[in-house]
């Protein structure tokens, strides 16, 4: 190790210890003084409809369903969807934000957030954790001020999910008709345009020797393939809606959500904010020791340079000493002279 480094920690001793404490204190403020919450969890299994979507590499269902949970929370539609089923919205409304943490006392002074931003913060990830336990159950979990809210919004935030997950498959189906409407009519217009042309050009029915008939038909062709494969995209997305429809083959509660017995666990908390805490000061304390090291040695290294500096300067010889003191002697001889 560098020796700067241990003589810099000792100079700033008290200095980088500051982070440490400071960290310590604020993470074990914040957690004494949260108020208790219940966790409310259920489990929920899904399943393909015909089982062959992992053998093309696709991820697991369990894993396919805790995606698409994560990307419909960031969402303010689903999250008051669930708010208001769930009574979140009411419990909010009534109860404003409470507590002597640190996070409450800066709330208090910034004054009270929307019922929108509340709300996003009651469903936000440290709240609403979905882990896969296997390949196809996906254990979902809620923390809540109150047991009945944490149960109640879990069974609004499951039910919400499987309903908004069926309407996204079918507004993908949307798009799939639109696309065949689409072809359809292209592939129309194009044969219409060749019908027209040979009716009025009936003598110019080869292709090979008339560029312009030649085109018509290209396009015809592509409109066609193009229909053929929108077509065939809405065949396979109706099929896979239709059979995703039925929540209780692809999706189905197993576990359900129950009211909580007893808040969370504090010990366990308080164990994460003790070696949060310091770790984080430590961290703090490194990245400012290596500061002042490299700030120590570069003042270091400035003074090492200045001496050098000086010893590089050429020295005056006797010669221009002598013609100096001739010119000093001679310049206080007439100051002399002048003020006699």
């Amino acid at each position: 190790m560098n020796p700067i480094y241990p003589e810099t920690f000792r100079r700033h001793r008290r200095l980088l210890l500051v982070p440490i404490a400071l960290a310590t204190v604020v993470t074990m403020w914040s957690t004494l003084a949260a108020r208790p919450l219940y966790e409310s969890a259920t489990s929920v299994w899904s399943d393909n409809a015909d089982g062959t979507a992992e053998a093309y590499g696709a991820p697991p269902p369990a894993a396919q369903e805790q995606a698409m949970l994560a990307e419909l929370l960031t969402t303010e539609r689903f999250r008051t969807a669930v708010a208001r089923q769930g009574g979140l919205d009411k419990y909010l409304a009534q109860h404003p934000p409470e507590g002597w943490g640190p996070m409450a006392l800066v709330g208090k002074l910034r004054g009270a957030r929307p019922l929108e931003a509340r709300i996003a913060i009651a469903l936000a990830p440290n709240r609403v954790l979905a882990t896969p336990q296997g390949s196809h159950v996906l254990r979902i979990t809620f923390d809540a001020p109150t047991p009945a809210l944490a149960a109640t919004t879990l069974r609004a935030l499951v039910a919400q999910y499987i309903k908004q997950r069926t309407a996204l498959h079918a507004d993908a189906l949307t798009d799939y008709r639109n696309q065949v409407v689409s072809a359809s009519a292209a592939l129309t217009k194009a044969r219409e345009g060749i019908a027209s042309y040979l009716l009025q050009h009936p003598d110019r029915a080869n292709s090979r020797s008339n560029p312009q008939l030649a085109t018509m038909l290209h396009s015809e062709q592509t409109a066609l393939q193009q229909l053929a494969t929108a077509t065939q995209t809405l065949n396979q997305q109706s099929a896979a809606v239709l059979a995703s429809s039925s929540v209780a083959t692809t999706v189905r509660v197993v576990d359900p959500a129950e009211v909580p017995t007893a808040a969370v666990g504090s010990p366990k908390k308080l164990l994460q904010s003790l070696l949060a805490g310091p770790f984080a000061g430590f961290v703090v304390s490194v990245l400012g020791l290596v500061a002042l090291a490299r700030t120590r040695r570069s003042a270091g290294e400035d003074e090492d340079t200045a001496p050098a500096a000086r010893a590089s300067e050429p020295e005056a010889s006797s010669d221009d000493l002598d013609a100096r003191g001739r010119f000093l002697g001679k310049t206080f001889a007439e100051r002399r002279t002048g003020s006699g």
